[in-house]
C-alpha cells in the first residue's frame, strides 16, 4: 500500500510540527497485505499504530482519531492511496509524578532514574515504554529474569496531568546452576575467557561478554539465541546452562 497523499481534518489545534511528526511516522511505515487481506486491516494499522501512537507521543494522552482511504490507483504488487486522517486531539497532558510500588532490588529513586521523564514534562507514552525496557534489562542484571512492570496512570483532567505508578514484580532471583558444554575440544575449553560460574547471579550480559571474548575460539555464526539455552528450576532458584557449539545437520 502506498500513501500518497495525506489531508488533515478536525482539530486545528495541532501545531505544524505535530502534524510534520504524523506525516513522518506514516512515511516510515509500510503497509503491506495479501490477497486475503482488507483495506480495514492497514487502514486500523495506521489509524492506531501510527498516528495515535504519534499523538501519545506529543502528550495528547486521550486523542480521537479516524482514517479514511481513498483508492488512487493500482499498479504491479501496488495500489496507491489517498487519506484523509480526521484528529480530536484533546488537551495535551504532562507528567505530575512517577509512584513505584514494589521495588526491593532497587530504590524507587533508582526505578524512576531509568525514566526519561521528570515532572512537568510532556506525557510521552513511548518515553514510558523505554523506561519498561531499560528497567527490564536492568533487573535482568541482577538475576530477574522473570520481572515485568505494570504502568497504571491516573489521569486529572482539570490540570491537564497525568500520576504514572509503576507496579514492580521482581520475581525471582536466580543463579547460575550447571554449565554444560558441547561441541568444544578439550584443549579450546582451557583457552575460553569469562566462562560463566555456577553460582553467579544470572546475567544474559555475562553470556555476550563470553560470545564476544571468545569469537575467535568459537564457530562462526556462535549467537545467544541460537547455541546457548537456559532452563530454570524455581525450587532452589537456579539456571542450568547448555551452551551447544556443534554444527547444525543442516549446515
Amino acid at each position: 500500500m502506498k500513501i500518497v497523499k495525506v489531508e488533515f481534518q478536525g482539530d486545528i489545534s495541532l501545531t505544524d510540527e505535530d502534524r510534520a511528526q504524523i506525516l513522518a511516522s506514516i512515511k516510515r511505515k509500510d503497509f503491506w497485505t495479501d490477497s486475503k487481506g482488507t483495506d480495514d486491516d492497514w487502514v486500523s494499522e495506521l489509524q492506531e499504530v501510527v498516528v495515535r501512537d504519534a499523538l501519545l507521543d506529543e502528550g495528547y494522552y486521550k486523542a480521537v482519531v479516524e482514517v479514511h482511504q481513498h483508492f488512487l490507483r493500482a499498479e504491479l504488487q501496488q495500489s496507491s492511496y489517498a487519506v484523509v486522517v480526521a484528529i480530536d486531539s484533546g488537551p495535551r497532558y504532562r507528567l505530575k509524578e512517577i509512584h513505584v510500588v514494589g521495588a526491593t532490588a532497587f530504590s524507587p529513586t533508582e526505578v524512576r532514574e531509568q525514566f526519561q521523564l521528570s515532572p512537568g514534562d510532556v506525557f510521552d507514552i513511548s518515553k514510558v515504554r523505554q523506561g519498561v525496557d531499560v528497567l527490564t534489562r536492568l533487573y535482568g542484571t541482577k538475576g530477574y529474569v522473570n520481572f515485568t512492570v505494570i504502568p497504571e496512570t491516573d489521569i486529572d483532567d482539570s490540570n491537564r496531568l497525568v500520576d504514572l505508578t509503576l507496579g514492580l514484580y521482581e520475581g525471582q532471583q536466580f543463579r547460575i546452576g550447571s554449565v554444560q558444554f558441547l561441541g568444544l575440544d578439550e584443549k579450546t575449553r582451557r583457552l575460553l575467557k569469562s566462562v560463566p560460574e555456577p553460582g553467579q547471579i544470572y546475567d544474559d550480559r555475562t553470556l555476550e561478554s563470553f560470545l564476544i571474548e571468545n569469537k575467535s575460539l568459537l564457530p562462526v555464526g556462535s549467537s545467544l539465541e541460537h547455541d546457548i539455552s537456559a532452563q530454570q528450576h524455581v525450587e532452589d532458584g537456579t539456571i542450568d546452562l547448555v551452551l551447544d557449539f556443534r554444527p547444525c545437520a543442516w549446515y
